[in-house]
Formats: C-alpha cells, structure tokens, sequence
C-alpha cells in the first residue's frame, strides 16, 4: 500500500458521512519508500514515528471527538492500550457512542478487564454477537438483528 497525506488533512470534510478507517490488523504498509508493520509493545512509538500512521491516527481521533459520532466496532479486542485511551477520552468528553459486533459471549465482561474498558462501555449503544452471514443471509431476508442494527446504530427503521 502506497499512501500519501494530504497537506491540508486537516480540512477534509468528516463529519455528517460514515468514515471508514481500519487501523489495527495490517501490515506491510509503505510510507516514504519504506515497509513498516507495528506489532508488540512499542507501538505508540512506532506509530509516533511514521508520518503516515500519526496521521490515521490523528484522523481517527479527530473524527471520534467531532460530537454526535458512533463508533461502530467489529472484533477489537481492546489490547491496544492508546486505541482504547482515544475511545475512552472520546467517550467521557465528547460523548461517542460505540455500537460492537464481535462474537465474544459476554461483552460487558471482556470490555471490564481491559485498559480504560468500563469508560469504553459508558457509551454503549449496542451489540451484535452473530456473525455477519446470519444478520445479513443470503436469501436477502431482513432478519431481527438486521433491524437492531439499523435501528439503534444507523438510526433507521426496516420494514
């Protein structure tokens, strides 16, 4: 992947659209010509240190506390301690509400051992635990989770 940063990124418009921004669970990003994957436990400095990522951080942050924002998550497990600190101060100053989607049993439960966890659960607007084939299946059908889905996180009733 070749990404460049836009001079003036800071006035990209991002709110009132869904912005889609996928920062964990990749690799082999290039940014001025070199390769670079962030894993282990340097990665806020590692993060810190390439232009590319400060930026898709700064966006991700920028966006979470623009107000009025829902976060919606699929399969984070909360072990990146400054994602969560982002969430968590979005949460308590800027009232984020973050809908997740991940099989996990018991939710509530894995979120309260985590770093900045139960701050992360004060904005809970809801959940999925299914996996996408059942809330979306292939005969097209709208299921029950489909319409809470809609409902709770995009705000529109189904038929």
């Amino acid at each position: 992947m070749i990404a460049t940063i836009p001079a003036n990124w800071s006035q990209t418009h991002l709110v009132g659209q869904t912005n889609i921004i996928k920062l964990h669970g990749s690799f082999n990003w290039r940014a001025g010509g070199n390769h670079t994957m962030v894993v282990g436990t340097s990665k806020t400095s590692r993060i810190a240190g390439s232009n590319l990522l400060s930026w898709y951080s700064d966006v991700f942050r920028s966006v979470l506390n623009q107000g009025d924002v829902k976060l919606m998550l699929f399969g984070y497990g909360f072990a990146d301690d400054h994602i969560n600190a982002m969430i968590a101060d979005a949460v308590n100053n800027s009232g984020l509400r973050v809908y997740f989607w991940d099989t996990s049993p018991n939710l509530h439960t894995m979120l309260a051992g985590k770093h900045r966890g139960s701050e992360i659960w004060k904005g809970y607007l809801g959940s999925l635990t299914e996996r996408m084939n059942v809330v979306f299946p292939p005969d097209q059908s709208i299921t029950p989770q489909a319409r809470s889905l809609f409902n709770n996180f995009f705000g529109v009733r189904l038929p």
